[in-house]
């Protein structure tokens, strides 16, 4: 079974049962992802509908951004499930657990957080503010493009 079915059919909380297609899988952009993004985004019922991490003009600046470098790359929420009221702290921990299991069976060389509560429950090896803020600020997104491409020259194709 693969990391996307196994979040898929996770039933590790209650959580899924808020879902009308299933927790959100990984999204995997390309053969052999060297970097993982992590997402402290929650999810929402659009996420949950279109099973896509990102969605809108954020979706395309990253996909942008990892094309004109030539970076394949996987992308994932802290997050899987929507929640109809406020999220715990257990919530948290227990969903994170998934992100270990995704960047060991995704073979990645780099783990690129966002966000304070990626901050709190992932080992990342670059963390930033949030998704929102970076790939909508030009200096920050001058940042990640710098990390991405120390990726890049440090793993080549």
């Amino acid at each position: 079974m693969s990391i996307r079915d196994v979040i898929q059919d996770c039933k590790m909380c209650p959580l899924f049962s808020n879902m009308q297609i299933s927790p959100i899988a990984p999204e995997i952009f390309g053969e052999n992802p060297k970097v993982l993004f992590v997402c402290g985004l929650l999810p929402n019922k659009e996420n949950d509908v279109s099973q896509e991490v990102l969605m809108g003009a954020n979706r395309v600046i990253l996909q942008k951004l990892c094309k004109e470098l030539s970076i394949n790359y996987a992308i994932t929420l802290l997050i899987k499930c929507v929640n109809n009221v406020s999220y715990k702290k257990n919530d948290f921990k227990t969903c994170s657990t998934h992100v270990p299991r995704e960047y060991s069976a995704l073979g990645v060389k780099r783990i690129i957080g966002f966000g304070k509560n990626v901050q709190n429950y992932v080992r990342c090896d670059h963390y930033f503010e949030s998704i929102n803020v970076v790939l909508n600020n030009k200096k920050k997104l001058t940042q990640l493009k710098a990390c991405l491409e120390k990726v890049k020259n440090d793993f080549p194709q």
